[in-house]
């Protein structure tokens, strides 16, 4: 018998939303984004405990210019990424090499000019779940070693925390929501430690039991510029589709 939703999962709740609240400023530059999140992923069990996974990512964001918002006029993120899980129980040990083609998000004039962003990415996380009844609670921890072309690929850091509850619905159907918030550290950390906040709402299907699987959700960012006080409003459709091998 799995045991009763402890009490402590309110606080947590509390917690996550105070995560937003102290990202926010209170008085500064934001530009709203209207984006759209896909990625194709492929995943192959090698093992009881052993995952081998590939995704694509496909992002595109709306243009300033034009009068109609869609979140599909413009390149946002290409990116590539290969990912090696190990499961010891109630853990989980990541291993994520990736690419990724980054886009300036279109906030104002100037960001036209700003070129695309070549970066490779060697990250690396661990897991832990715990499951009550229909619920299921999972944190996550990570560190991205990163080589980018406009720090002319002197090695910089990022660390991610995320915590993210699934409830199911269905046999077959999952409701999604979590926080991430991304702190910029070492080595050579930017002078603005606040990357972004990344919180998420959303529904994971089955659409085949055994091989096809799709998720929909509302994704809001909240990043902050190397300026300090421009920031970023990103509301983003995510939208995945997963093949199971």
């Amino acid at each position: 018998m799995t045991p009763p939703l402890p009490k402590r999962i309110l606080p947590v709740n509390v917690y996550l939303v105070g995560w937003l609240l102290l990202a926010l400023p209170a008085r500064a530059q934001r530009y709203p984004h209207y984006t759209i999140w896909s990625r194709v992923q492929v995943q192959k069990r090698l093992s009881n405990r052993v995952d081998l996974l590939g995704e694509y990512h496909f992002r595109q964001q709306n243009d300033l210019h034009d009068q109609i918002q869609t979140p599909l006029d413009r390149p946002l993120v290409r990116a590539f990424r290969l990912v090696g899980s190990y499961r010891a129980g109630a853990w989980t040990f990541q291993f994520n090499p990736s690419f990724f083609r980054s886009h300036q998000l279109i906030g104002k004039e100037d960001d036209f000019a700003t070129p695309p962003n070549p970066e490779w990415r060697l990250a690396a996380y661990v897991e832990w779940a715990r499951t009550w009844q229909r619920f299921t609670l999972r944190v996550r921890p990570g560190y991205e070693y990163r080589f980018q072309e406009r720090n002319d690929y002197v090695p910089t850091g990022r660390a991610r925390f995320r915590v993210q509850g699934r409830y199911a619905l269905t046999e077959r159907s999952r409701w999604v929501l979590g926080t991430e918030p991304l702190l910029n550290v070492g080595p050579n950390p930017s002078p603005v430690p606040f990357s972004q906040n990344q919180a998420y709402t959303g529904l994971d299907f089955d659409l085949c039991k055994t091989w096809l699987g799709l998720e929909v959700g509302y994704l809001y960012v909240f990043r902050q510029r190397r300026t300090r006080v421009e920031f970023d409003d990103e509301h983003a459709l995510n939208v995945q589709l997963k093949f199971r091998l």
